[in-house]
């Protein structure tokens, strides 16, 4: 997202936190836009006002989460992901965020052991799947070298294996009523 979009969401974000100031999901709304524009500490003092005014709602952990694993700050970054899982199992994402934390901190196997089980529960998770083969892929390759791999051939790997994700939309029940074949008797 450009500059000027994040900036123009921000000041619709603030006038609506203006609007109702303890609103949780604004918050969060909020510290994703600081989060793109690596204004973490920002951020972070939003999710933990959010973490502190609303402690169920995953979200803000799960966020929280992603920034303390930007800063470095490993225990406090599993700490809000296990937390977020505890809340709410069933989104995909927090388990996404933990299998992270451990691939940049080469728990591997860690990753591996947490998508295969996720996977279990949602097969048909392409990303899910996709992030499984992608560390199933720099193991079987580091095995083959009989080494780990360097930064570069990780990054290489790593771009191999990206897939590009289209966001559809499904059209309207109006819209759908338009666009029907006829039926073929």
């Amino acid at each position: 997202m450009k500059d000027n979009q994040l900036d123009k969401a921000l000041r619709f974000l603030n006038e609506a936190l203006r609007l109702n100031p303890n609103d949780c999901t604004v918050l969060c709304h909020i510290a994703k836009v600081l989060f793109c524009q690596r204004n973490y500490e920002h951020a972070k003092e939003l999710l933990q006002k959010c973490c502190r005014d609303d402690p169920l709602k995953d979200e803000g952990w799960s966020l929280l989460g992603k920034i303390y694993s930007e800063e470095g700050k490993i225990p406090e970054a599993y700490e809000c992901y296990k937390t977020a899982l505890h809340l709410n199992a069933n989104n995909v994402q927090n388990y996404v965020n933990l299998g992270e934390l451990y691939e940049s901190n080469d728990q591997y196997e860690d990753s591996l052991n947490l998508y295969r089980s996720i996977l279990k529960r949602f097969p048909e998770d392409l990303a899910l799947r996709r992030k499984y083969q992608f560390i199933v892929s720099k193991l079987e390759r580091e095995e083959a070298n009989g080494r780990k791999l360097s930064a570069g051939e990780f990054t290489e790997l790593k771009h191999a294996n990206t897939m590009i994700c289209l966001l559809y939309t499904s059209p309207s029940p109006r819209d759908r009523q338009k666009s029907r074949m006829p039926s073929s008797a």
